[in-house]
């Protein structure tokens, strides 16, 4: 197992090589998995979205795995750095991309 949803909760997982699967556990049956998808690179997936492919009565009786289908490389994203991620983005878009006039 690559990431469990309690993993998840503030984090976006994204995908730079390899192959990740996403299967969803039912709590009371820990070994009764279902597959549901398959991220290559350039996607990603946090619990929010995860939480969108199964039912709303399902919710707390279902929890989330991420699998490795193939050597792969995550990078995970803490919910607190994209304000930083994004400041240091779009500096770099404007030094790059404004030109005097």
């Amino acid at each position: 197992m690559l990431l469990h949803s309690d993993q998840l909760s503030d984090t976006i997982a994204v995908v730079v090589s390899g192959a990740v699967s996403v299967h969803t556990c039912n709590k009371a049956k820990k070994n009764l998995r279902s597959f549901r998808n398959t991220l290559y690179p350039g996607e990603s997936i946090g619990d929010a979205p995860l939480r969108l492919i199964i039912p709303a009565d399902k919710v707390g009786q279902v929890f989330f795995e991420l699998r490795a289908a193939v050597d792969s490389d995550v990078l995970l994203i803490k919910k607190d750095d994209v304000p930083s991620i994004l400041e240091n983005e779009i500096r770099a878009l404007m030094t790059s991309r404004i030109i005097p006039l």
